[in-house]
């Protein structure tokens, strides 16, 4: 086994490391093998053996042992052994295929799907290591040049196995493998955190709003017991019937289902207006509400902040404001995150062309209302927990950059 001449080094690196890394073939350092074969649909989902399912190798750089599914034992397939590297074999689109998955178990009678081939080395690598080269830019873009297909695309083992990866010395191998696990091991802590925090503040939601058919909650601030009052929100809005008739706005903005208010020029490619085309837009300004009447179904509503800047949106969006000395807007705001305003959404809308919900249908629904005092204390509380989930999204996503930017910088 002969190394490549060309050797390389990666732009960042661990003190004391200074070795070339050295260019090897996949089919100098280990073989392929089959997956499943010879099986129905029978055949699954009973059995004291196991298989790797498509989706554990596709979406997992290290397989998940919950990630397997039964079936009858076998002695005639290939089992996977600790160490072995899964590759997916077919997607919809050259950039998904040839996934890739690191096994790092030792769970007897354990086969891999019969939509991926094995790879086994015969060499010893740190398989966190693996995990990475085989799932970083450089490799992906040789295996996205193999893919060949029209509706769907595969790969061949036969020419995967000459492609090449990039390696450094064992201990190089275990301290950037360490490394980036550490990252992966943050960045689900906080995924876990982010989810933890939705499911509190949806338990919230429905708490401390009335169940349909009573007119108290569940769970209130004290010194509070009132009995809400039930009133429809024609009775609480004012429809926004301000035009930038005047051309004095030229800040265009949509309705996004995930993050609200957003430039059109940001949500949009190559996007642009001549200005003559916005004296029939809306003018939105702070305080003011706009949903898309026929994406509301999918969250398109939105809530412009005290500090956010003037705007206009298409005529086609539906905006308003709220009677402030009734309902508070945080409160509103939250019921709109309700299965309460969905039921009703669902409602209303039900006849309409392609589910549109006009500002009319919109404005027959009800809530539950208590005192103004009372809607303030509680969009206040639910606004904080707001803040506290987005803090840890930011670390999340600061997490995900900084890993991005490494994994270009200490590969080659």
């Amino acid at each position: 086994m002969q190394d490549k001449v060309q050797k390389m080094s990666p732009e960042i690196r661990f003190k004391g490391y200074t070795d070339a890394w050295v260019l090897r073939k996949l089919n100098d350092i280990g073989n392929t093998y089959n997956s499943l074969s010879g099986k129905s649909k029978e055949d699954f989902n009973h059995g004291d053996a196991h298989y790797v399912t498509y989706l554990n190798v596709f979406n997992n750089p290290v397989s998940s042992k919950n990630g397997i599914e039964k079936i009858e034992i076998d002695s005639k397939q290939q089992q996977v052994k600790y160490g072995d590297i899964f590759f997916t074999t077919s997607s919809e689109t050259p950039e998904e295929v040839g996934m890739s998955s690191v096994w790092i178990y030792n769970i007897p009678n354990t086969y891999l799907n019969s939509f991926c081939f094995g790879y086994r080395l015969n060499v010893k690598y740190n398989l966190f290591f693996l995990s990475y080269v085989f799932r970083n830019i450089y490799f992906r873009k040789q295996i996205i040049k193999l893919a060949q297909g029209i509706s769907r695309y595969n790969i061949s083992k036969k020419k995967v196995l000459q492609l090449s990866i990039s390696i450094p010395k064992l201990g190089e191998q275990e301290a950037i493998g360490s490394l980036f696990k550490k990252f992966d091991d943050l960045i689900a802590l906080q995924q876990r955190k982010i989810d933890t925090l939705k499911l509190l503040k949806k338990a919230l939601l429905q708490q401390m709003f009335p169940e349909k058919g009573k007119d108290i909650p569940n769970m209130r601030f004290t010194n509070f017991n009132e009995i809400y009052q039930q009133r429809k929100l024609k009775e609480l809005l004012i429809k926004n019937s301000k035009k930038n008739k005047e051309l004095s706005i030229s800040n265009v903005e949509s309705v996004s289902n995930k993050v609200g208010f957003i430039k059109q020029t940001e949500q949009f490619e190559d996007y642009s207006v001549a200005s003559s085309n916005l004296s029939n837009y809306y003018v939105i300004k702070p305080k003011q509400f706009a949903y898309n009447p026929s994406r509301i179904n999918v969250g398109s509503i939105a809530y412009k902040k005290e500090k956010d800047d003037i705007s206009v949106v298409s005529p086609l969006y539906v905006s308003f404001s709220t009677k402030n000395t009734i309902i508070d807007d945080n409160y509103l705001w939250f019921w709109f995150k309700t299965s309460d305003f969905e039921r009703q959404r669902q409602k209303y809308s039900e006849g309409g062309v392609r589910d549109t919900l006009s500002f009319n249908q919109f404005s027959e629904m009800k809530l539950m209302l208590p005192n103004i005092k009372e809607q303030k204390l509680f969009g206040g509380f639910v606004k904080k927990s707001e803040y506290h989930l987005k803090l840890i999204e930011q670390k999340f996503n600061g997490l995900k950059t900084i890993k991005k930017a490494l994994l270009q910088k200490m590969f080659i």
